[in-house]
This record gives C-alpha cells, sequence and structure tokens, in this order.
C-alpha cells in the first residue's frame, strides 16, 4: 500500500487553486466586515488593465506595473496591489516572492472579510506546496477558524495534505473525511489519500471500506482489485479475497505469475483445489505463467488433492520431464500406482532412481508392488532386494520378499498338483 506522501505532491498540485484579487464572490454578511475597500478611478483603471495583462499570460509586464505601484494610494489599494503582484509571482512558479507579496497585503488590515480570507486560503496553499508544512497548517487552520465564507472542500485537502506530511494522520483523515462529506462526487484522489491515511494507522477494515468505493468510482483499475484481496487477506477474511480476486480473474485484471499464484493459493487455502489447478493452467494457456517444475508440480498438487488422479499424473509428468526431478517422478509413480498404470509406475521410479530422488528406498518399493500386480514376481522381488537396502523401507520390503515368494511356492505347488493330477489321470 502505498505512503500518503505519494499522494501528497500530486494532491497539492490538483488542489491548488488560487483566485486573482477581482475573482471573489463574495456574500453580504462577508462584506460588511473588514476595512474600507475603496478604490480611486485612476488604481481601478490600472488594475483593471493589469488584469488583461495577466489573462495574456504577459506577466512581465504586469509585474513591472504593479511594482511602480506599491506605494501608491490607500492602504486597500496596497493590499490589492501586492494581492495581485503575488498572483503574478505564483503563475510564475515563484511562490516565495508570491508569499512575500501576499502577507504585505494581509498585514495592511484593509481588506474585506472574504478577500482577506481568500488570501489567507491561497497562502496556505502556497506554504504547503512550497514545502513549508508547519506555516501552512498554521496559516489554513487560522483560515478556517476565521471563515466566513464557505470553506471549499480543496481547502481541507490541503490541509490534510499539511498534516500527512508532518506524520499526523489522524488530523489528515479528519480533514479528508470533511472534504468528502461536501463534494457531490468522491474524487479519486481523495480516496487514495484517504486509504493510505488508514493504512498507516493500521485500520485495514477501513481500507476495505474505501477499497470498495474507489473500485466503484474506477472499476477498470486492477490495482484496486488486488488491493482489496491484500487487505482481506490481511484481516483473515480469506473467503472475501478469493471472492475479490476471482472477480478481478474474470474481469482480466490478473497479469502476472504471482498474482495468478497468489489466487491459486487462496483457493488451496479454503479447500477449493480444482480451481486453483484449473487458475494455474489457464495462467499457462494464456501465456501469463510460466510452465516451470515450481508451477506443474502445484498443478500436479492440487489436481492430486482434488482426486482427479489423470490429470494430476499429467501434469506431474510434465513437471518431472521440466528438469528431471527424481523426487517428481518418484510422486508421479505413487499417483500412477493408485490409477493401477502398473507399466507406467515401473517407468516412473525407474525414472525416479536414475534422476537420484531423495528417497530411493520408497522408489524400489513402488516399483516392487507394480511389478507384482503386473504379474512380474522376480522383477518384483528384485525391486523389493533394492528397497531392503534402505532403512526406512527395509522391514517393508522384507515383508513383501516373503509375501511374494510365498505367492510363488504357492503357484508352483499348484502347478505341481494340477501336473500330477494330469499325469494320473493318463
Amino acid at each position: 500500500m502505498a505512503n500518503p506522501k505519494f499522494f501528497c505532491a500530486a494532491l497539492v498540485a490538483a488542489s491548488l487553486v488560487l483566485f486573482p484579487a477581482s475573482g471573489f464572490a463574495q456574500k453580504k454578511d462577508c462584506d460588511e466586515k473588514g476595512g474600507n475597500s475603496s478604490m480611486s478611478e485612476g488604481t481601478y483603471r490600472a488594475l483593471e488593465r493589469i488584469h488583461e495583462m495577466i489573462a495574456e499570460d504577459n506577466y512581465k509586464e504586469a509585474e513591472e506595473r504593479l511594482t511602480r505601484m506599491l506605494d501608491r494610494g490607500s492602504d486597500y489599494e496596497k493590499a490589492v496591489t501586492n494581492q495581485t503582484l503575488g498572483f503574478v509571482y505564483i503563475q510564475q512558479s515563484d511562490y516565495k516572492r508570491g508569499l512575500a507579496a501576499f502577507e504585505k497585503a494581509l498585514a495592511l488590515g484593509s481588506l474585506p472579510q472574504l478577500q482577506a480570507e481568500q488570501l489567507k486560503y491561497n497562502a496556505g496553499q502556497l506554504y504547503i506546496a512550497d514545502g513549508n508544512y508547519p506555516k501552512g497548517i498554521k496559516t489554513l487552520e487560522e483560515y478556517m477558524a476565521q471563515a466566513c465564507g464557505e470553506i471549499p472542500p480543496e481547502a481541507h485537502i490541503q490541509l490534510a495534505a499539511g498534516y500527512a506530511e508532518q506524520k499526523q494522520f489522524r488530523k489528515a483523515l479528519v480533514q479528508v473525511d470533511k472534504a468528502l462529506a461536501k463534494s457531490k462526487e468522491p474524487k479519486e484522489q481523495w480516496l487514495q489519500l484517504k486509504l493510505a491515511l488508514h493504512y498507516e494507522l493500521k485500520e485495514f477494515p477501513n481500507c476495505a471500506e474505501v477499497l470498495v468505493s474507489l473500485i466503484a468510482l474506477v472499476p477498470d483499475k486492477p490495482e484496486y482489485w488486488k488491493q482489496l484481496n491484500g487487505i482481506f487477506f490481511e484481516i483473515k477474511k480469506d473467503p472475501e479475497a478469493l471472492a475479490v480476486l476471482a472477480l478481478a480473474n474474470r474481469k482480466g485484471h490478473l497479469v502476472k505469475e504471482s498474482e495468478y499464484r497468489n489466487l491459486a493459493s487462496i483457493y488451496m487455502l479454503l479447500d477449493v483445489p480444482y480451481e486453483a489447478a484449473e487458475t494455474m493452467e489457464a495462467g499457462i494457456s494464456a501465456g501469463k505463467v510460466e510452465a516451470t517444475q515450481k508451477n506443474l508440480e502445484f498443478i500436479g498438487d492440487a489436481w492430486l488433492t482434488a482426486r482427479e488422479m489423470n490429470k494430476s499424473a499429467a501434469a506431474l509428468k510434465r513437471a518431472a520431464q521440466a528438469e528431471n526431478s527424481g523426487d517428481v517422478w518418484k510422486r508421479l509413480a505413487q499417483v500412477l500406482t493408485e490409477l493401477e498404470d502398473w507399466s507406467g509406475a515401473i517407468e516412473a521410479a525407474d525414472e525416479a532412481i536414475r534422476a537420484k530422488t531423495e528417497d530411493p528406498g520408497t522408489a524400489h518399493m513402488i516399483k516392487g508392488v507394480a511389478s507384482f500386480n503386473a504379474n512380474r514376481p522376480k522383477a518384483a522381488i528384485a525391486a523389493f532386494r533394492d528397497a531392503s537396502r534402505f532403512s526406512g523401507t527395509r522391514s517393508q520390503a522384507q515383508q513383501w520378499i516373503a509375501y511374494v515368494e510365498s505367492e510363488l511356492v504357492a503357484v508352483a505347488q499348484a502347478q505341481a498338483a494340477e501336473e500330477a493330477l494330469k499325469t494320473g489321470t493318463n
């Protein structure tokens, strides 16, 4: 899960909305508060022309004219001039000089209430954007505490970004929630910040709720599906994790081998081995999962757990051939024994022995049992004698040797008796 800082820079840039001196929609009750806002005709015309220059991106000439006007007129006219000059600096990404001009405009104390509020809001945003988080937080807090007009949701997001950068995650969450409450439709970046903050606070159920909102807002973004799966897995809601990842798979959002393995592993964890095997096989068919020994062995084990013995044998054979693994050949021999494919079991056991399985005694035992059932008693005894050389299978092998030899004796006696009967009859 991403760190809140990952979002803060983008959020600051996306939410940074500055207003020039004439850009306010004022309310009557706010207009009544503040200083004298009268302006001479000359200053008004000069500022009007400067705003035209700003609209035409002619910042150099606008700056020169404003600089010449700084010490002229009433305190209100000086404040508006400084405010407008600050806006020109900001448009040229000169935050420090822009902030200095804004601070001078506010210090004059002559702006009407709403205009002063808006300027303080602008200054708070800029401090955050410039990386001066303590100052930005303080300025935005003051703006909100004194606000006569309506506080826009973006202001809460800017303050949340500042808090997040200072690792004050709980305070940041409060502001994000206020922004979301004021917004008719949630914005993706705001929800991303809320998600990151909950994650920092290890509030995983809340993370799940936010991810559900993000999926509803942007259903075609696979990362949200995968993150929701991870969160459900984190909070031990394995069935929910499976449901989310399975749905993501159906929507075609799984693209990495690790994602297929994750889904298949959850299926196995929840005792749904058939789906686990099918998921991995689908990944191989789609070219997303490599047909390595490890992956094929996983498929073979899943089919074996699902009691799909023929499919298990096919997967294990491919796995054994992939890297000529003696141990996988041995497991294949065991599966083929259960299928009563005696010749196949003998061949797989021989391959296991040649490939130096770590459990040769068991491989010889499998070969012996398969040979006996294939009506090859002498080969069976030879295999059991080989198995008796290993401590782990010695006792069992000796029992089998005794049994097969007794069967041979019984068969020989039966044949002799039958032959004697035939001779006596003649």
